[in-house]
């Protein structure tokens, strides 16, 4: 049994691209041990899937279904944090089993939760002036040992800034090396997790400089920089085998991705599907009829967007970050839901990834739809009407699975998530509904930059100590490395996940001296506030006295 799990998050890593490159690292782990696909949840999105992953659970029982929410008696969102998630972590119970835990660039760690241990935020961080890190103390430290450390690069893709883009990238792989290792060497642990984001970052930007299908294909640049997918998951390999190197053979290593990544070729606008449908209305108000008037002359966010694009503005972490803080301005202008008559409608979309709201009497601020048949009828309806859309080429239908909110989640909120979550055939069209009615057509072809997105089949592999050297072994789901890691660190496992231990991988000598046991670690919501509120002048202590703070 190891003493210690080193875990490494690849953000997007696709097993098919990490068997193609040239990543002897990885490689030398997928050697000597197990490795497969790790399915993730339902829709494959970073935040609900890296929540997903700490808790064990599936987004009914941790609350987190998006990178947005819905703000109390509103339509409006907002992002989601730390304090969005709702159920334990693994890394609560490994506190408050009095065991250290390092966490490093985790999604929806900002703000940072109190634990036993360090903690350095990551996607979500809303900038790098924010406090990211616990305790408050070692942002100074990181500020000092690693010259010009950044959460995220600013740098975003645009053709004909492909080298820039890329640079900064390899930038911030290196800067959160320079820093994982320093808190390897500096800081005692039990269980060491790090992600590196730019695995994700670059497909997003640079999928279809390798794929001829793709309207990035044809870029001026595509051929000096189709490698350059590559050229950021070898710089991650390289930083695995540093890092890896450090920590000797007793220790555990798991790499691990939220999602994976493939080609991107059209957008589905399910705002404008709905529109059409008549299942969402316009006010009847002078003010927002002139606007829908504007929207199909073409008054739309996405034209004002390409000519931003275009002309060089927004191609900066900072720049979007501005743009986002003007949506309320943005949606004076344009077409919103500001102008949606909610007393008539009946559906609407918010999410990435094909996510249907049914505007319910009692949950939505003015919902219109009674629970019940008249509920079921609606969805069935709307559901009918998906399946009756086909791929822009007309070969197939353009939605391949449909899911019904009981079909994919349980537990207290699932009257929270969406009522309706679809994906798309082969998932190569994305669904949009946070940007409401940011184009005039239902499908159209992607635009600018954009020709990756992400897949259900993500990637694990699992080595040290601990587990069998099986090479490639079966699926596992994302939910189950959280019981795994429970048990690799002989701690019980916390009944309420949903996940299991996958014994296939461990070593059956492990498995025969101790087999997997079950606790009930905390009765609920209340009393998990009450362990982390209650625990924090312990944590604190015990930190002290180590010498951490």
């Amino acid at each position: 049994m190891a003493s210690r799990i080193l875990t490494i998050g690849i953000d997007g890593g696709n097993l098919e691209l990490v068997n193609r490159f040239d990543l002897p690292h990885i490689r030398s782990l997928q050697g000597k041990g197990s490795w497969g696909n790790l399915l993730t949840v339902v829709p494959p999105v970073t935040a609900p899937a890296w929540v997903s992953f700490l808790t064990g659970r599936n987004p009914g029982k941790h609350g987190v279904f998006e990178f947005m929410r819905r703000q109390p008696d509103s339509y409006d969102l907002s992002p989601v944090n730390s304090s969005s998630i709702q159920s334990p972590t693994f890394v609560d119970i490994i506190s408050h089993r009095g065991r250290k835990a390092v966490l490093v660039n985790v999604p929806v760690t900002y703000p940072p939760r109190p634990l036993n241990g360090l903690c350095v935020t990551g996607l979500l961080t809303p900038s790098q002036e924010s406090e990211y890190t616990y305790p408050r103390e070692l942002k100074r430290e990181i500020e000092s040992r690693v010259k010009d450390y950044v959460i995220f690069s600013d740098v975003i893709y645009a053709p004909g800034r492909e080298e820039e883009f890329l640079l900064g990238l390899e930038n911030q792989v290196e800067k959160r090396t320079e820093l994982i290792r320093y808190l390897l060497d500096n800081y005692q642990w039990d269980f060491f997790m790090a992600i590196y984001n730019a695995t994700d970052t670059v497909q997003h930007g640079l999928w279809g400089y390798t794929d001829p299908r793709s309207h990035t294909y044809d870029f001026p640049n595509r051929k000096i920089f189709a490698s350059g997918i590559e050229r950021i998951y070898r710089k991650v390999d390289e930083s695995i085998g540093r890092l890896t190197a450090r920590v000797g053979g007793e220790t555990d290593i798991i790499l691990m991705s939220d999602h994976g990544a493939g080609s991107l070729y059209w957008f589905l606008h399910v705002n404008i599907f709905l529109l059409r449908q008549g299942y969402l209305k316009i006010k009847r108000r002078p003010r927002s009829q002139i606007k829908l008037a504007l929207f199909r002359l073409g008054f739309t966010l996405k034209n004002i967007y390409q000519l931003a694009y275009r002309i060089g503005l927004g191609r900066s972490r900072r720049a979007l970050d501005a743009k986002r803080t003007r949506r309320k301005l943005l949606a004076r202008l344009f077409l919103s839901f500001e102008d949606v008559d909610w007393k008539r409608t009946v559906a609407y979309s918010r999410g990435y990834i094909g996510q249907i709201f049914l505007n319910v009497r009692g949950r939505e601020p003015e919902g219109i739809v009674s629970r019940g048949d008249e509920y079921r009828r609606l969805r069935e309806r709307i559901i009918a009407d998906l399946r009756q859309l086909v791929t822009p080429d007309g070969k197939a239908k353009l939605i391949s699975e449909v899911y019904f909110s009981e079909d994919l989640y349980s537990g207290p909120y699932v009257d929270q998530a969406p009522d309706i979550t679809f994906l798309t055939e082969n998932m190569e069209t994305v669904a949009f509904g946070n940007f409401e009615f940011s184009s005039r057509r239902v499908i159209e072809p992607a635009f600018t930059g954009i020709s990756g997105h992400h897949r259900m089949k993500g990637m694990y592999s699992f080595s040290g100590p601990s587990f069998l050297p099986r090479g490639r072994c079966r699926d596992l789901s994302i939910l189950d490395l959280a019981p795994l890691i429970l048990y690799l660190l002989d701690l019980p496992v916390d009944r309420d996940m949903d996940g299991r231990v996958p014994r296939e991988v461990i070593d059956p000598r492990i498995l025969d001296d101790r087999p997997v046991r079950f606790e009930d670690y905390f009765s609920g919501r209340s009393e998990l506030h009450n362990y982390r509120q209650g625990e924090v002048e312990k944590i604190v202590g015990k930190l002290q006295g180590l010498g951490y703070m």
